[in-house]
């Protein structure tokens, strides 16, 4: 093998839209503007701090500057680099140059890809540049550099995940008042990251988060954040890489493996802490938090499923496996809406009897509210999301819109809990505190509400309601199933594909 080749084979392994877009960040006026005005707003905060600070003199301007200077890199990285990211690549979303994601051969999960690695490097360019005056920092006393790497870890990591989470919002399809929508929506929340970020580093850095890296105080929840955060992105580059997934494709198989791998890490990180933390209420709490994460988690997945595709083209069906014993988990992990609804329901229920043996097998009376308040909650949003896939497979049946069964799901919450509360209190002539506790039996929330009296019959009525539209889809999901069938290819089909196979190879 000679050198050119492994060159080659070394610039093949590179991403090209990786490079691209740091080729237009290099080529790009405003990133240098605004490079070079951050690095004068550091050096004009270093020279204040020399010139006036009094705590200069007390040796102990250290913390005030570095958490200044701090606040200032995560601010240009939270709201430059996630903005610009996803503005370049909703100008590529966009209708009228759609074509430009799907003319390259390039897989979905490489342009997504690609857009992160980009991002991260610029991110790590701001970075750099903000080390030589964080180092100055440590000079002026009262902090320590274990602290200092600490925090700068965390808020980075802060930033790769707004940086993915901006790319996601980016990926979803619509018009500009969609786009406008998700572009406010995308701005709150890089806010609401900072001024937490913010916050929880200035507590960590003055309660001397550096004296503890010996401990399991410190190791326990720094391993369990950054192992959230790292699955928290991944998860986000699969949705994005989903939503920008031609129609024809098998888009959800990534997605919904991701799910089941995360769900199982979860799993994985409850156990670990169990055989860490000693036996009391404390981990109970944590057992239930992690059965309704996981609830919701499956909520999420199972209103995406409803509205996915209900038929599989050639493409998919190519794909599907001849053995019927392998066929099963296929149905559960291709696209199609039927498969995702089932999955979601069996990780709802798994998730809800391992929390409930696990608090069993610690020797301890599992919490009423418990019992009663994750089930019967996971009632109604079945109930909500089957009703909406019937209303839409009897009334919509030629209509296209991706988000129209979670369109319906919500008008049908909201009629289901708004509706019937003004009604009652128009009945009983403005009197709230007459009303019945009735007029809330469709509202999702009420068992999680203080209305314990009224728990039966919400339970009864979820219990039956979700009954009767599974019997009601049942059929349905009959149907899928038997739909979900490989393509059967004929001796001629198979003859003429090998012979095209030769002819491209010989002439390549």
């Amino acid at each position: 093998m000679d050198k050119r080749t492994i060159g080659g084979r070394i610039t093949d392994m590179i991403n090209p839209i990786a490079v691209k877009e740091m080729r237009q960040a290099v080529k790009s006026r405003l990133i240098i503007w605004v490079l070079m005005l951050f690095l004068l707003i550091q050096l004009v905060v270093i020279i204040v701090v020399l010139v006036f600070s009094k705590e200069f003199d007390d040796f102990n301007a250290g913390p005030g500057v570095f958490m200044t200077i701090l606040s200032i890199l995560l601010g240009t990285c939270l709201l430059f680099i996630p903005a610009i990211t996803a503005l370049r690549l909703a100008s590529e979303r966009s209708d009228s140059n759609l074509d430009l994601l799907f003319i390259t051969t390039l897989r979905p999960r490489h342009i997504m890809w690609g857009k992160l690695v980009a991002a991260v490097i610029l991110t790590l360019l701001f970075f750099s540049a903000c080390l030589p005056f964080m180092t100055l920092t440590y000079l002026f006393r009262g902090l320590d550099l274990p602290s200092m790497f600490i925090l700068l870890g965390l808020d980075f990591l802060v930033v790769v995940l707004s940086i993915q989470g901006s790319i996601m919002l980016a990926a979803c399809p619509g018009g500009l008042i969609a786009r406008g929508i998700r572009f406010l929506f995308g701005l709150a929340l890089l806010v609401a990251a900072f001024g937490y970020t913010i916050a929880i580093s200035g507590a960590m850095l003055f309660g001397g988060i550096g004296s503890s890296l010996t401990t399991w105080n410190f190791w326990g929840p720094a391993l369990t954040i950054v192992a959230c955060i790292f699955l928290l992105i991944g998860l986000l580059n699969v949705l994005s890489v989903a939503l920008v997934s031609p129609p024809s494709s098998n888009k959800m198989i990534g997605v919904r493996i991701y799910t089941l791998f995360l769900w199982i890490a979860s799993m994985v990180i409850i156990a670990v802490w169990m055989s860490v933390i000693p036996r009391g209420r404390f981990l109970e709490e944590i057992i239930y938090s992690w059965s309704a994460c996981a609830g919701i988690g499956a909520c999420i997945l199972l209103f995406i499923s409803i509205c996915e595709r209900q038929e599989w083209g050639l493409r998919i069906r190519r794909t599907i496996p001849q053995n019927i014993f392998l066929r099963l988990p296929a149905f559960l992990l291709y696209t199609g809406a039927a498969g995702g609804v089932l999955l979601s329901v069996l990780i709802m229920a798994a998730s809800f009897l391992i929390g409930f043996f696990v608090v069993i097998a610690l020797g301890k009376d599992p919490d009423d509210e418990f019992v009663r308040m994750l089930p019967y909650s996971a009632f109604y949003f079945i109930s909500y999301a089957l009703t909406a896939l019937l209303i839409k497979r009897i009334f919509f049946k030629r209509v296209t819109f991706f988000g129209l069964p979670i369109a319906i799901a919500l008008v049908l919450l909201i009629a289901g809990t708004a509706f019937p509360v003004i009604a009652a209190f128009l009945l009983k002539k403005g009197a709230w505190y007459d009303t019945s506790e009735l007029w809330l039996i469709c509202n999702p929330f009420v068992m999680l509400a203080e209305y314990r009296t009224f728990w039966h019959e919400a339970m009864l009525f979820s219990g039956i309601w979700c009954a009767v539209i599974s019997l009601i889809m049942l059929p349905w999901f009959v149907k899928q199933f038997r739909s979900f069938k490989p393509l059967k290819i004929t001796k001629t089909e198979i003859e003429d594909t090998t012979d095209e196979r030769e002819l491209s190879k010989v002439s390549a």
